[in-house]
């Protein structure tokens, strides 16, 4: 089974039932949210019933919710990981900059107790740039079994090549839950479609799928125009190319 999630920003569609029906139109049912446009943990359960009730209606589910974790209060943190739990959100996507550990192992534990998934992002030029900063901070929470959402464009925006070098030589394999499907080019890590860029993202989806993966492929508006087009021409490209393996 081959599960596909997007992200939504608000510059493509700016109300949640809007966002929904342009996930439809992908014939897509995984929508991937953030703290900025969906602030969980700001929300009172009476406003967020009714975004539930509309997955429920169209189908639909979020398959992940991105937020920072540094400076969060405390009863901040218990809104989010309580809307967290009533939206029926599997995954938390963390971003760790700035945090400091104790902080961060307080926010994993409050997590654990909700059977939250932790994720990780590698981005360029954050403290998560590399496969070994990525193996690092896997090896520090290896309690809460924090996973890897694998972003093929941040590796080459730091000239690396992310199967041949980083995915093949890494120890973090059994640990990606999710891999974005974005390209680019080295030489000044301008984004191009899939395929057409330094990515290497057709190996990449092939030796996911030949290790049986079980997580899933997330699309995002990341080249220059972001316009619905864009997704759509991605999700069709992945499409065929899933068909082909």
């Amino acid at each position: 089974m081959n599960t596909i999630s997007a992200y939504v920003p608000d510059a493509l569609a700016t109300g949640f039932l809007d966002k929904l029906k342009l996930l439809d139109s992908l014939n897509l049912h995984c929508l991937e949210t953030s703290q900025e446009e969906l602030p969980l943990e700001q929300m009172p359960p009476e406003e967020v019933l009714p975004l539930r009730n509309l997955l429920y209606d169209t189908g639909c589910c979020i398959a992940m919710h991105r937020t920072r974790v540094s400076g969060l209060p405390p009863e901040s943190l218990r809104r989010l990981l309580r809307n967290t739990h009533l939206m029926e959100i599997p995954s938390l996507l963390i971003d760790p900059e700035g945090c400091e550990e104790k902080e961060q192992d307080s926010f994993f534990r409050a997590a654990s107790s909700f059977n939250l998934s932790l994720l990780v992002e590698n981005r360029a030029g954050s403290a998560l740039s590399t496969a070994r900063d990525l193996e690092t901070f896997l090896k520090l929470y290896q309690t809460y079994g924090v996973q890897i959402v694998f972003n093929p464009l941040e590796f080459v925006k730091l000239q690396q090549h992310p199967f041949f070098h980083v995915y093949y030589n890494s120890r973090m394999k059994n640990h990606i839950r999710v891999l974005r499907i974005n390209d680019g080019l080295y030489e000044d890590g301008r984004p191009m479609p899939p395929a057409q860029g330094n990515g290497e993202i057709k190996e990449l989806i092939s030796i996911t799928k030949a290790r049986s993966f079980d997580g899933f492929f997330s699309l995002t508006p990341y080249l220059g125009t972001g316009t619905r087009d864009d997704l759509a021409q991605v999700a069709a490209w992945l499409r065929q190319t899933l068909k082909g393996l």
